[in-house]
């Protein structure tokens, strides 16, 4: 499989949501991965990254990791981050490409 991921904070999330695919790490290594994350700090969110990921056929899908309701955390602790996509197969997508470059 030869999927591509890109961190994009102006991509429309309209119609995306939690399909019960989450990841476990800590906000410090997935800032080394993809950079600083939206500062979102409202009642259940505080960290947020957005992701264009394309498939082998060139097909694009928008997913968001973020962390959903763990109140205060050290950046070096490790917490469960929510994937929001439109289905559970982009969100899977994005698992896989979270590991290929922890790899």
């Amino acid at each position: 499989m030869n999927l591509e991921l890109k961190v994009d904070f102006n991509v429309n999330l309209n119609g995306t949501s939690y399909h019960n695919v989450n990841y476990l790490c800590s906000k410090n290594i997935l800032v080394e991965l993809f950079g600083e994350p939206i500062f979102v700090n409202d009642s259940k969110t505080k960290y947020e990254w957005d992701f264009i990921v394309k498939d082998d056929d060139g097909n694009e899908y928008v997913a968001c990791l973020y962390d959903y309701k763990n109140g205060d955390f050290r950046d070096d602790e490790i917490i469960k981050w929510h994937i929001g996509s439109k289905n559970s197969r982009v969100a899977y997508m994005l698992i896989d490409l979270i590991n290929e470059k922890l790899i």
